[in-house]
């Protein structure tokens, strides 16, 4: 398989795109939460975002600490200290950061990351053959008409396996397909 400098986009996924960008979005939603609700807890005290995250549930009993230095000369947890002080934090670790800690490890997804290409030299010929079967399929459709189950099953069986269906009832190559791999 020779390798070419061009490569052309096989298919982009942007269901699975939208939901892991939703993720990421709650995952930030939910740290300005607990960055306010954090706030409230120990008052004046002023730190940075970066000081919270990645492990609140942690950090926040370290701000904690900080926060009532000079209230705390025996050295006393961020626990213990917000024991003491009757820092209601339970309600914030059961349901705010319960929620982040579930979505710790999401990153903001790119649009790379759910593209599939096609690179070589024979990729890029099944792409371009799966594309002209595509268009003149399409030539055969009324204008109102779309490809329904049974026609994109008979489809799939007819070219075996190198169309297969995309969002919304069209008509695409198939990744697995055109990277050789069924």
């Amino acid at each position: 398989m020779k390798k070419t400098l061009s490569k052309e986009v096989i298919a982009f996924d942007d269901y699975q795109f939208q939901v892991q960008m939703d993720a990421y979005n709650k995952k930030l939603e939910l740290e300005v939460i607990i960055k306010e609700q954090v706030k409230k807890l120990i008052g004046n005290f002023d730190f940075k975002t970066e000081d919270l995250f990645p492990n609140p549930e942690f950090k926040m009993f370290q701000l904690i600490e900080a926060a009532f230095a000079d209230q705390n000369p025996m050295g006393l947890s961020g626990v213990k200290l917000a024991e003491l002080k009757k820092i209601k934090v339970s309600p914030l670790l059961n349901n705010e950061m319960f929620d982040y800690g579930k979505r710790i490890h999401i990153t903001k997804p790119t649009k790379a990351e759910h593209t599939s290409y096609a690179e070589t030299d024979s990729e890029l010929e099944r792409l371009a053959n799966c594309k002209k079967f595509i268009e003149a399929y399409y030539t055969f459709l009324n204008e109102d008409e779309f490809v329904n189950r049974p026609m994109m099953a008979q489809l799939y069986a007819v070219t075996n396996g190198a169309i297969t269906e995309g969002h919304n009832s069209t008509i695409i190559p198939n990744t697995k397909f055109v990277k050789n791999a069924l």
